[in-house]
């Protein structure tokens, strides 16, 4: 019979490392369990908070108040956008083929530069807390 023995001691760099990747593992649960009740508080708190007011937490005056998120969807195909930036002197990008990437399109519809039926704009009311 051979017998087979095996070295489970570890190095300083390897223990660390393990640790650490534990810790982001849960770091990362409580991450998404924490944005997950953000998203269920958000509707009270928009009710409860009007235009804004000045909140004391523990020791500190907060001021809590709504804001707003912009999403800025293009609702036309990249060769039409591509068309409308070549018409009206709009940048616009080149590789393998010809297109308009999303953070330009975006640049062009918050300067005013593109027409409004290639994109369309949706808010979302957010709390901010200051």
């Amino acid at each position: 019979m051979v017998q087979v023995t095996s070295n489970l001691r570890s190095t300083k760099a390897i223990t660390d490392y393990v640790q650490l990747s534990d810790e982001q593992s849960t770091i990362s649960a409580r991450l998404k369990a924490i944005s997950r009740e953000l998203a269920e508080l958000q509707p009270v708190v928009l009710e409860q908070i009007g235009e804004g007011r000045a909140v004391k937490i523990g020791s500190q005056v907060r001021t809590v108040k709504p804001g707003t998120v912009e999403k800025i969807s293009r609702t036309c195909d990249d060769q039409t956008a591509v068309d409308y930036c070549k018409d009206h002197g709009l940048r616009y990008q080149e590789r393998s083929a010809e297109y308009v990437a999303p953070a330009t399109f975006s640049a062009h519809v918050k300067s005013g530069s593109m027409s409004p039926e290639l994109y369309e704009i949706e808010i979302t009311t957010i709390v901010v807390v200051i």
